[in-house]
C-alpha cells in the first residue's frame, strides 16, 4: 500500500475519536483499575517510542516516512492475525499512548473486503464472545449484491461496524473507504484510562 493511501486512511480514522470516546463513556463507567488494555501483550500506555520498540521486538519495522508526517503517531509494518498490516501507535495530548490502529491491505472488490472483515470478526468473537455493538447498515437494499458496494461505502451508504467492550478498553472493527473502488479493514484498540484522560482534556478546553 502506498504512503499516500495510508495517510488518507489514518486521517479518516482520527475523525472517529469522539465517537469511540462517547461509546466508552456510555458502556462503562471510568475504570478504577490500574491495568491497561493490551495489544499483542503490550500495555497501551506510556510513550509511543516505548510501545513501538516493544512491537519491533515482535518483528514489526518502523516506517520513518509516515511517522515523520504525524508527530503524535508512530507507524510500523508487520504481521497481525496472519496478515500483512500497518500499525499506528497514537499518543494523547499528554504524550501517553491511548490508541493503536491496525490497517490491513486495501481491497478492490467488495467480496474480498467483506470476507476479510467477517474472518477477523469471527476470530475476535471466539476470544471475546458476541460483540457489544454491531451494525451492518445499508441506506437502501438496492446496494446489496449490487456490484457497486465500494462506491456506496465511500459515500456513506453502507457501514459495517463492530465493537467489543473488553477489560480495560474497547476494540473496534470497521471499514475505512479509500475511494469509490477500494477500502480497507481497520481494527482499533483504545485503552479506557488513557482515553478518559483525553476526554477530560477535551472537556477542559470547552
Amino acid at each position: 500500500m502506498s504512503f499516500a493511501l495510508i495517510l488518507i486512511i489514518i486521517k479518516q480514522i482520527m475523525k472517529k475519536i469522539v465517537l469511540l470516546l462517547l461509546l466508552l463513556i456510555n458502556v462503562s463507567a471510568y475504570s478504577q483499575q490500574q491495568e491497561h488494555l493490551q495489544f499483542m501483550g503490550i500495555p497501551i500506555t506510556g510513550q509511543k517510542e516505548y510501545v513501538a520498540q516493544e512491537l519491533i521486538k515482535k518483528g514489526f519495522k518502523k516506517d520513518v516516512n509516515i511517522t515523520n508526517s504525524e508527530p503524535t503517531t508512530i507507524f510500523l509494518e508487520g504481521r497481525f492475525v496472519n496478515r500483512d498490516a500497518y500499525v499506528s501507535v497514537v499518543e494523547n495530548g499528554n504524550d501517553i499512548v491511548w490508541k493503536i490502529l491496525v490497517l490491513f491491505e486495501h481491497k478492490e472488490t467488495w467480496n474480498s473486503l467483506l470476507s476479510e472483515y467477517n474472518s477477523i470478526k469471527e476470530l475476535y468473537s471466539k476470544k471475546y464472545g458476541e460483540p457489544d455493538f454491531y451494525e451492518e447498515y445499508y441506506k437502501d437494499n438496492i446496494y446489496r449484491n449490487s456490484g457497486v458496494e465500494l462506491y456506496a461505502l465511500n459515500n456513506g451508504w453502507i457501514k459495517y461496524t463492530t465493537y467489543y467492550k473488553v477489560a480495560n478498553g474497547i476494540i473496534g472493527l470497521f471499514f475505512a473507504p479509500i475511494d469509490n473502488n477500494s477500502a480497507s479493514v481497520i481494527i482499533v484498540y483504545e485503552d479506557e484510562m488513557n482515553a478518559q484522560q483525553l476526554e477530560e482534556q477535551i472537556l477542559n478546553d470547552i
